[in-house]
This record gives C-alpha cells, sequence and structure tokens, in this order.
C-alpha cells in the first residue's frame, strides 16, 4: 500500500546521517509513491552511502549547493505526486508519520501545510511541536522545545508556521506559490517565509501530534553555532525586510531589536548580529537586490594592531588575580613552620578569613563589572550597525532624482 505522497530529501555532507533516515523512510507504511535524495554537491561520502546502499531511492546530484530552498524545489520538479514532503537526512521517522502527516491534508481543503512532533534522539525530549513566529523581532520559536514530552502538545492546532525539517502540502498548493524562496540561502526562514504566504492566501498551518520523528537540528552547520547564528539572523533580517515597511521597521522592530540586544543576545549572537547588519548596510547602500555574507564581515575583539583592548587587558589582570589567600609563613624546618602556621591560622582565623572573603568577593563583582561593560561596548557597536543598516535601506528605497 502507497500514498501518493512525494519525499524529498535534501543533503549536504550528511554521510553520517543520511542512513538512518533512508532505512525509517523506507520502512513507512504505507509507503510514499516516490522518493528522492537531492545532494546539494556533497563533499563527504553521502553521494556513496546512497548510490551503494539504497539503489532504490532516486538520486539526484546538483553539482552545486543550490540551499535548501533551490534543493527542494529541484526535488518537486522532478517528481509528480499529488502530495509534497519534506523530510530533513537527519530525520528518523516512524512507521505511521507519512500517513498521518498526510491525513489532515485528506481531510481538510483549509489546511495548507501539516507539521509534526519532532523529538530529540533521547526521544523523549521535544524539539519542535509547531512553531510560533515572535513578533516585533521575526524570531522563530518551536513550541515545547526542550521540555519533557508528557502528551502537553498531544492536540491538532493551528500554529504560525511548521518546521522544513518535516513537513507536507498538496502539489497544487506548492505550485501555486512557486515552492519555497530561494533567496532564502542557504538555509533558515524559508518554511517561515512559505507559511507566512499560506496564511495570506487564507489557508491554515496544522500541527499534528501523531507524525513523530526524531531530529538532530542543524547536523549542517552545527546546532548554535557561529555559522547557524550568522545565517539564522541573516534570513531572519531578509524574512523581515520582506513583510514589512520602513515605518513599521523603524518605529516598532528598531526599539524592540535594540533591547533584545541589550538584555537577551549572547556575545556569539551579537557577533552574528554584527556581520548580519553589516552584509544589508552594504547591500543598501550599493543598491544590490542580493546581499550575501562576506568573509571580510568579522569583527575582531581587539584594537587595530592586533592587541588588547584596555578592557581586555584590566579583565586579563583581574581573572589573575581575583582570588586572594594568606601566604604561609615559611621555615627552614619544616615541623617549625607548620606549628608557627598552625598557630597563626588559630589566632587570626576570626579575623583574617572574613577580610580575604571580603576582599574576594570585591574582586569578582570588579570583574563581573568589567565583562558587563565589555558586553555592553560591543552591543553599542551592533546597534551602531543596525542602525546605520535601517538609514541605508530608507536611502536606498528614495525616488531616484
Amino acid at each position: 500500500m502507497t500514498i501518493d505522497a512525494a519525499i524529498i530529501v535534501v543533503t549536504y555532507n550528511h554521510a553520517r546521517y543520511i542512513g538512518d533516515c533512508l532505512n525509517s523512510l523506507l520502512a513507512l507504511d504505507p509507503a510514499p509513491s516516490e522518493l528522492v535524495v537531492v545532494d546539494n554537491a556533497s563533499r563527504d561520502e553521502t553521494a556513496k552511502i546512497v548510490k551503494s546502499q539504497f539503489p532504490q531511492v532516486r538520486f539526484v546530484q546538483t553539482g552545486a549547493n543550490l540551499g535548501f530552498a533551490g534543493g527542494c524545489n529541484q526535488g518537486a520538479r522532478l517528481t509528480s505526486a499529488e502530495y509534497i514532503v519534506l523530510a530533513n537526512p537527519d530525520l528518523i521517522v516512524q512507521p505511521a508519520w507519512l500517513e498521518q502527516l498526510i491525513a489532515p491534508l485528506e481531510r481538510w481543503p483549509n489546511i495548507g501545510a501539516v507539521g509534526g512532533k519532532l523529538l530529540y534522539r533521547d526521544g523523549i525530549t521535544l524539539q519542535h511541536a509547531g512553531g510560533v513566529l515572535r513578533l516585533p523581532w521575526g524570531l522563530g520559536h518551536h513550541r515545547g522545545v526542550g521540555e519533557h514530552d508528557q502528551g502537553q502538545y498531544d492536540a491538532l492546532e493551528t500554529v504560525d508556521y511548521v518546521t522544513g525539517a518535516a513537513f507536507a502540502c498538496r502539489r497544487s498548493t506548492w505550485e501555486s506559490l512557486d515552492g519555497l524562496d530561494e533567496q532564502f540561502y542557504p538555509a533558515y526562514y524559508e518554511e517561515v517565509d512559505f507559511c507566512t504566504r499560506l496564511r495570506r492566501a487564507g489557508l491554515d498551518i496544522l500541527y499534528t501530534p501523531r507524525a513523530v520523528a526524531t531530529h538532530i537540528e542543524g547536523s549542517s552547520v552545527g546546532h548554535r553555532s557561529a555559522v547557524y547564528l550568522q545565517l539564522y539572523h541573516f534570513n531572519r533580517l531578509r524574512y523581515l525586510f520582506k513583510y514589512f515597511n520602513n515605518t513599521w521597521l523603524m518605529r516598532t522592530w528598531l526599539p524592540a531589536e535594540m533591547g533584545h540586544i541589550r538584555a537577551c543576545a549572547s556575545d556569539d549572537e551579537i557577533q552574528a548580529l554584527k556581520i548580519a547588519y553589516l552584509a544589508y548596510q552594504s547591500a543598501f547602500l550599493n543598491h544590490e537586490s542580493q546581499p550575501v555574507i562576506s568573509e571580510l564581515d568579522i569583527f575582531p575583539d581587539e584594537t587595530a594592531d592586533g592587541g588588547e583592548t584596555e578592557l581586555q587587558w584590566i579583565e586579563r589582570q583581574l581573572r589573575a588575580k581575583v582570588n586572594v589567600a594568606p601566604a604561609p609563613i615559611p621555615a627552614r624546618r619544616p615541623w617549625l613552620g607548620a606549628i608557627r602556621n598552625g598557630l597563626l591560622r588559630l589566632a587570626t582565623r576570626d579575623f583574617v578569613v572574613p577580610i580575604v572573603q571580603a576582599q574576594n568577593d570585591a574582586n569578582a563583582a570588579l570583574l563581573e563589572s568589567i565583562q558587563a561593560l565589555s558586553r555592553q561596548r560591543r552591543a553599542a557597536d551592533a546597534t551602531i550597525l543596525l542602525q546605520g543598516m535601517l538609514l541605508a535601506k530608507s536611502l536606498d528605497q528614495q525616488p531616484k532624482a
């Protein structure tokens, strides 16, 4: 028994995971009518594994990295089934996953896309139970992430979006929207954009808890890695610029974004934001339609000549001296030194120990203050670039003389 569905798996250096993924997809009951792997020019053993171990799977090599959206669109064009299903190569699905994913599309014509429950590999920790788009920041949030699955998300619900790691839609819907927007290159936010377009067309996005799979998450670039953060925020900005005008960005998004930088963003995230802001600022100033993150977009936390900043020097000195302790009195005869130091400890314990502790507490507080000042400086740098980016965007859209 089969379902008239085409499962599309886009790979990019996924040799470590693709075998387990395809084994689970081939064990689906009912099975898909089509299963295609689109490889975005992997440099590892992905192609060798698929060709040698899974000859029954249609395998397509693009010859270049088309990005996730480009790979999915390529796979959709090569198939003809009624339903299109996206599955990440680090996904392991349960046997009924496909049937449960397609069922709502067969039952309700107002459903535009369906996503299921994703768990981490331990099988009990939730990764995704539908997505919420947090405005005005445009931050995508996976419901339930990090929670133990205790049935708290076991109801069918409409959501803002479902992850592109595992979702299904009708081919007619896919084609009416021209598939995924390949401007979201190489990855992230293409499914948020697709679901936004579905909702604007009057269709609902449905989360079903019955379609269950486990997922590694971020296997291509590393979850929360520097590259992940850069790509995530780069395409988050693309999403915001696509759907919101300059007035809303200036009056609503800008203050919220600045607040996020100051209060919530980690040092790694601030670094990624600075790179993304600079990339768009450069693109707007040069009237480029396709901004890119360049290898030149780096912000070393040091002076121009490669040395430490003043705050870095102070922080290094404090780290080396943050804890002080009473020094023992040296003696030529060890037993005599032990007696003298023992007597001194007894005699001064109630007086010296509190003083030493107070000094250590003060040193620790001073170190924290210097670290906070360093972070504020990095946050200030990011907000300057943020405002410069929006100014460049507004100038880019001014009427030409």
